[in-house]
């Protein structure tokens, strides 16, 4: 995976969540700068439950919501944000390469 140089962290975050609504964004915990500490108590789609339909007033639709939420993160920076994402995609890029 390429990577590229580090971009400011507001910009970071910025890239990493551009798919969400603002108001929504503006409720996410300060934890979800860095998803390795995220609480797997409430599962992200629990969370995204809750603020939609606190912020947007509207039920949050796993098939609809999630897939263009999927289509507008950037996987470079999941790659640098996620430590396990990163040994995950590196040992299948690993695997793939290794003949």
């Amino acid at each position: 995976m390429a990577r590229s140089a580090a971009p400011s962290a507001h910009r970071d975050q910025d890239c990493s969540l551009r798919g969400l609504a603002a108001e929504v964004r503006a409720a996410l915990p300060g934890k979800c700068a860095h998803p390795e500490t995220v609480n797997f108590d409430t599962p992200p789609a629990k969370l995204l439950e809750r603020l939609y339909r606190d912020k947007l007033k509207r039920g949050y639709k796993k098939v609809i919501d999630g897939t263009n939420l999927f289509r507008a993160l950037d996987p470079d920076v999941a790659y640098g944000k996620c430590p396990y994402l990163k040994l995950l995609l590196d040992d299948m890029l690993a695997l793939a390469t290794s003949g």
